[in-house]
């Protein structure tokens, strides 16, 4: 794999969740041959600003690095080498991983994550991140209570005609603790913290204890070094 992961970390609620995944991360990553920026940003003080911080984080990488690269949770698990996002340089300006999404009518829609996201070095690669940082601004100049994911779907519905997209199978986004579910190979699982201000934001969010846990995993099913 030549596309190198980018990713941050910063720890919140006097936990060292996220500086413990950073090293579990960076082995992970020399483990498989895959390159990869890692760099530690001082906490904005909860897990809501520091998830804000993303968009913003990654548009300044994206000028440093001025070549295609993969943002990544720091706290993923990687399972296996990653080499088809070296073959979405030459066909997609961004790829994001779709999983399904249960909703209060007992079904699902399939909607995008924003880890991993793939970021190539192409003019609407580039404009997508910008439309993300400056949604981003926008909700937080009128204090509307979401996460970076929520503006990163916006900002695709907006702009699935215009870019072209690179769609990756819920194989590069399983849930913790449900890799058993997935057909196929699995590559990534996601991250889902288990820090107190993160439980506060869903609450004051509206969500309901049980969705609350199911989104608050931590360690539960990782072995951290």
């Amino acid at each position: 794999m030549k596309t190198p992961l980018v990713s941050f970390f910063a720890d919140v609620d006097g936990k060292t969740y996220y500086s413990d995944h950073a090293k579990r991360f960076i082995k992970n990553c020399r483990n498989l041959n895959i390159p990869f920026i890692v760099r530690e940003l001082e906490t904005k003080g909860n897990y809501r600003d520091n998830c804000l911080a993303k968009p913003r984080f990654i548009m300044q990488m994206m000028q440093e690095i001025n070549s295609p690269f993969v943002w990544m949770d720091i706290d993923s698990i990687i399972h296996k080498p990653l080499n088809v996002f070296d073959d979405l340089v030459a066909s997609c300006d961004i790829a994001l991983a779709f999983t399904k999404i249960p909703t209060k009518e007992d079904n699902s829609i399939s909607l995008p994550k924003a880890s991993p996201l793939f970021v190539n070095n192409t003019n609407k690669g580039i404009e997508f991140i910008y439309k993300w940082v400056k949604a981003r601004d926008e909700i937080i100049q009128k204090k509307i209570p979401v996460f970076d994911h929520e503006v990163l779907v916006q900002v695709f519905l907006k702009e699935i005609k215009n870019i072209r997209i690179g769609c990756l199978p819920v194989n590069y986004c399983i849930w913790p603790g449900e890799e058993e579910k997935v057909q196929g190979e699995k590559y990534i699982t996601m991250g889902l913290a288990d820090v107190d201000s993160k439980q506060e934001n869903l609450k004051h969010f509206g969500f309901d204890e049980k969705e609350i846990q199911r989104q608050s995993v931590g360690n539960k099913f990782v072995e951290v070094i």
